[in-house]
């Protein structure tokens, strides 16, 4: 199966030197635009503006996430709306994720696993008004406790499991687009320290970075013939 290879940061990465990271191979990135509250209003990371210019100019293929503190259904369309402003004019090539695995405070392990899941609808279908795809991102142990997969197949999966850090097989054995298969021990190239690191099964470009990739490698090989 084709899969491309990519890193989602936040500002607790720091300064990210974006072409080291494209050099390394990576081809895309997901980038945090930052929590939600309790009531649905965003807190912006102070990064958010500079990762997603640096990805963008380096020519990785960018996506964005929200992490979620979202106590109801009407503040998770809050969330979504909000986003949805921060988000205009800024070209994405992968589904907007809504990070969804917070356990430290009780505002999902307190509900069910169906009133979480109509939270999540809730800020997906309030996105997809606003003409954005959205995607959920968790863990699989959270999925499999606090939410109901059933009731969210309609969107793409976004999960990390770190149970095989080579990036070979996922344990998780449900459907799914993209693969987290390591976090704090992940480590790229232009990025100082701890890294999470990520595997795209779909193809959300169109082929674009597959021809990309191979327009280089011709472009290459042309040179050392030439040299040759």
């Amino acid at each position: 199966m084709t899969r491309t290879k990519g890193i989602d940061v936040s500002y607790h990465n720091g300064k990210i030197s974006w072409d080291r990271v494209k050099k390394s191979g990576m081809d895309f990135a997901y980038i945090r635009a930052g929590y939600s509250g309790y009531e649905g209003e965003i807190y912006r990371d102070k990064s958010f503006f500079e990762n997603y210019k640096g990805a963008s100019e380096a020519g990785l293929k960018v996506g964005a996430y929200i992490y979620s503190y979202n106590k109801d259904e009407t503040s998770a369309k809050r969330t979504a709306s909000e986003l949805a402003k921060l988000l205009k004019g800024k070209s994405l090539s992968l589904p907007v994720a809504f990070d969804v695995e917070e356990t430290k405070k009780d505002i999902f392990t307190s509900r069910t696993k169906e009133e979480n899941s109509k939270l999540c609808l809730s800020f997906f279908e309030e996105l997809k008004k606003e003409g954005m795809q959205g995607m959920l991102y968790t863990y699989t142990s959270f999925l499999l406790n606090y939410l109901n997969v059933d009731m969210l197949k309609e969107y793409d999966l976004w999960i990390a499991d770190y149970r095989d850090k080579t990036g070979t097989n996922c344990p998780y054995k449900g459907e799914f687009a993209i693969w987290q298969y390591m976090g704090n021990e992940g480590r790229c190239d232009g990025v100082n320290g701890p890294c999470d690191l990520n595997y795209c099964y779909k193809d959300y470009f169109g082929n674009e970075n597959f021809k990309e990739k191979y327009s280089l490698l011709k472009s290459e090989l042309g040179r050392v013939l030439k040299e040759y």
